[in-house]
């Protein structure tokens, strides 16, 4: 079946997952929790089919990989997410006027959402347990890269859908080429939001071209500022886990700005990232306190396109400033907007950055890794929004909802 009918499929489903009360999709995705780690075998069997297709790099490592520590981490996400209870129907606001109107604002689904990734059939997962939770039908549109774990998934999927007596259209996985692409992004009245988690060249082609709203995934360039006031244990232990956790997730840092009276330090500061072989790119100042310290073969001087880079790998840049001010200056000009952290003693110093940086998330000594949704309490995530229409970081089950209003008067009329 061609995209078209299958978006067509998409839309018409959503009669379908309406009649889904709260009981029942929980017991779905406990399901599916129970059904995935049954088939870890088989999911890690088809993950390694997906590998022989495609030379294995880093990139393709981290994202691609299905081990069963990974396998079990998503079938804990998928309980968390279960027990987490619907939003569909909260009441957000309600009020009575002097004009006779009773008035309720009641969250809802969005209806249709379409998610463009690429490589990593995590996705696949998070994206059905968030917006099935959250009452909309789903539309995926996956690469070759994964495509036989990506199946196995859907199968996986189905089958706790039909077991449960739940119209297995509610998920509709489209074709990964270009055409396809297309067929969602021209789907203006079928589909109502599309969540773009792919690389930057496909992300800006749906960003110029999509007939339908979108939010993007955005690429992580992210910072931590060792304040002059930081304290070193606490910068180590922000500085390692930011960088190291999944080093292709956005929430990864990318460069660690150093107050120059900090510099001292600087050795201190970095010498665990040497254990993980974290190659640093570092500004003059920076090279020449680091150079006798850390492995030559890790260290190079900073280029210009050093900063504001999203290195998706073990890679950092390091920029030395002279003053808060320019630490700022930097985030500005640099940042993607998706998290910063600032390593301070000083709340005065902290209080400033979170109301000076225009970001999603901003952290004080915490590492950027901790900005996602399992970590907020959220469940799982579908992507990490920079934008500040509709949905701001994280995207979970409320950022897939949206709200209308319910009136009522007894016979109430414009005057």
């Amino acid at each position: 079946m061609n995209s078209v009918n299958l978006i067509i499929k998409a839309k018409l489903a959503t009669g379908f997952i309406e009649s889904v009360d709260k009981k029942l999709s929980k017991n779905v995705l406990l399901d599916l929790a129970d059904r995935l780690e049954k088939s870890t075998e088989q999911l890690i069997a088809a993950n390694e089919l997906d590998f022989e297709k495609f030379p294995v790099n880093e990139f393709n490592l981290e994202r691609l990989l299905l081990t069963k520590e990974r396998i079990a981490n998503i079938a804990k996400n998928l309980r968390k997410v279960a027990n987490i209870d619907s939003p569909i129907n909260e009441v957000i606001e309600e009020k009575k006027l002097d004009n006779g109107l009773n008035m309720k604002k009641i969250r809802i689904p969005l209806g249709v959402v379409g998610v463009v990734f690429e490589a990593n059939p995590e996705v696949t997962f998070e994206a059905f347990a968030l917006c099935f939770k959250s009452g909309n039908t789903l539309i995926l549109k996956g690469d070759d890269k994964a495509e036989f774990s990506n199946q196995a998934v859907i199968s996986l999927i189905h089958k706790s859908l039909i077991v449960n007596g739940i119209s297995p259209d509610i998920v509709q996985f489209i074709p990964p080429d270009k055409e396809a692409l297309n067929d969602l992004i021209y789907a203006s009245g079928f589909v109502d939001l599309i969540i773009s988690r792919c690389s930057k060249e496909q992300m800006n082609y749906i960003m110029n071209n999509s007939k339908v709203p979108v939010i993007e995934h955005k690429t992580g360039v992210v910072h931590v500022y060792f304040d002059k006031y930081g304290e070193l244990k606490i910068g180590k232990k922000v500085l390692l886990n930011s960088k190291t956790r999944r080093v292709t997730l956005s929430n990864t840092a990318e460069c660690l700005i150093i107050h120059q009276d900090r510099l001292k330090d600087l050795p201190n500061l970095v010498i665990p990232l040497c254990d993980r072989a974290v190659e640093l790119e570092a500004d003059d100042e920076a090279y020449a306190v680091l150079k006798n310290t850390y492995p030559k073969e890790l260290i190079s001087k900073a280029r210009k396109n050093s900063f504001g880079k999203e290195f998706l790998d073990y890679k950092i840049a390091i920029k030395t400033v002279k003053n808060f001010d320019e630490a700022l200056q930097h985030i500005i000009s640099y940042s993607s907007n998706i998290c910063e952290s600032i390593v301070s003693s000083n709340e005065q110093s902290i209080n400033v950055f979170f109301n000076k940086v225009d970001a999603a998330v901003v952290c004080a000594n915490t590492s950027t890794a901790l900005s996602c949704a399992t970590e907020f309490g959220m469940g799982m995530e579908v992507g990490i929004s920079a934008q500040k229409l509709h949905a701001r970081g994280p995207i979970s089950i409320k950022e897939l909802t949206t709200y209308k209003w319910l009136v009522k008067s007894e016979g109430a009329i414009m005057k």
